[in-house]
């Protein structure tokens, strides 16, 4: 006769409750589970329609758990971390004006180190030090219109409301409306394969396959454009085009040097 298995390979172990979490939630006031992860049917009825195939806990909330949020600090003591807090020396507990959690997304940035990119407080200072690495660069692509990328693109997408006047022509606000003006401008095109060289002329681009025929000549020239260096004869077409000089003609013209 097979034996009964031990285990049930349907229990769902994440609705069973210890013994200890009661005492945790209620007597030391701690929060176990967040909200999302509670079933909201249970809490309030003691039963689940979805039984035990429900992906969230059937188990006794904390009274800290479905607390309607806090509403946000206006005042700048209230937005800022208490630094007795973070020494662990602050004697006024809940009663403290300054902020006791060291929360980023709810600290001010620090105006100093913003303008100045440095800040003498250093690692102490209570507000927050924003890098450039930091930032997210806003997507050009997506502030045109469009950006192929969607969700996975890492730049920054800022929604904005195009502005009916600017889409037909013109907007008599100009840079202070307050609403969208998408740019169309079409993305540059890459530059054309092309090698930088000198000129005696002054800097410019040249084809490199001009620049490959003119070579040994033009260099030559850019080198000792009089010719005054002595090293004896300079030949610039003889032959037709010997050593990637070019055809300038049959004549053996030399220009020999003094």
């Amino acid at each position: 006769m097979a034996s009964a298995p031990l285990l049930d390979s349907h229990v769902n172990f994440s609705h069973l409750e210890f013994t200890i979490e009661p005492f945790i939630k209620h007597d030391l006031s701690l929060r176990l589970d967040s909200d999302d992860q509670l079933c909201l049917d249970f809490v309030n009825t003691g039963t689940c329609p979805r039984g035990p195939s429900c992906p969230k806990r059937h188990v006794s909330p904390s009274p800290l758990n479905f607390q309607p949020p806090k509403p946000v600090p206006q005042s700048a003591h209230a937005r800022t971390v208490c630094k007795h807090w973070l020494r662990g020396l602050c004697k006024k507990g809940n009663s403290c004006d300054f902020m006791h959690e060291y929360h980023l997304r709810k600290m001010p940035e620090c105006w100093f180190f913003a303008k100045y990119g440095f800040c003498s407080n250093g690692d102490e200072c209570m507000y927050l030090h924003v890098t450039e690495d930091m930032r997210i660069r806003e997507c050009p692509r997506y502030r045109k219109g469009f950006c192929p990328a969607g969700p996975d693109c890492k730049l920054k997408h800022i929604r904005r409301v195009a502005c009916p006047d600017y889409l037909v022509g013109f907007c008599a606000k100009g840079p202070n409306c307050p609403l969208g003006h998408p740019k169309f401008d079409a993305e540059p095109d890459p530059p054309s394969s092309s090698t930088r060289i000198p000129d005696v002329s002054g800097a410019r681009f040249l084809p490199e396959a001009t620049f490959r025929l003119h070579r040994k000549d033009w260099l030559e020239h850019a080198a000792d454009p009089t010719g005054r260096s002595g090293t004896g004869a300079v030949n610039w077409g003889a032959g037709g085009g010997g050593g990637g000089g070019g055809g300038y003609g049959g004549g053996a013209a030399q220009i020999r040097t003094s």
